[in-house]
């Protein structure tokens, strides 16, 4: 296996997807609709993919959507071989640091209450529980916790 620092990561393109969605099945029970990656990969003015590879092959992304000036955290997966390595910390990072680089104030997302360790990786991150959505996930039910960040604006643009 090759070492966190030899991973690449990058903006999706759209030939990425089926791996995406191959790999989000492994990670989740619900996968995303093909149209919805789509969207976010050729509109980079309000969204974006990045993807992880080890050695060319895809083993995780993320993703987030931007309107104005806050964002909202849609998803991160890492393939089961490379978890609690810190490859999903490098993704939540690289998605912050594009959400700085476009003046995002604000970044938001929901996570499972059951989820424990993603809360975590939030929360060292900075973002703090604002809020809990009853029964927001399905299969399981599970309640969504409402996380939220304030961003550092950074130097103002010139």
């Amino acid at each position: 296996m090759l070492a966190l620092d030899q991973v690449i990561i990058e903006p999706a393109m759209l030939d990425d997807i089926a791996d995406i969605q191959a790999l989000e099945r492994h990670c989740f029970r619900q996968a995303w609709r093909r149209e919805q990656y789509e969207q976010d990969v050729l509109d980079r003015r309000r969204g974006l993919v990045l993807v992880a590879r080890a050695d060319g092959r895809l083993v995780g992304w993320g993703s987030l959507q931007i309107v104005l000036d806050q964002a909202h955290l849609e998803t991160i997966g890492v393939h089961q071989g490379w978890r609690r390595q810190g490859l999903g910390s490098r993704l939540l990072d690289s998605l912050l640091e594009h959400a700085r680089a476009r003046q995002v104030r604000e970044v938001f997302l929901e996570v499972r209450a059951a989820n424990v360790d993603a809360q975590r990786l939030y929360a060292r991150r900075g973002f703090h529980t604002v809020g809990r959505r009853r029964a927001y996930y399905e299969d399981p039910p599970d309640d969504g916790l409402v996380m939220a960040l304030v961003l550092d604006p950074g130097p103002p643009a010139t």
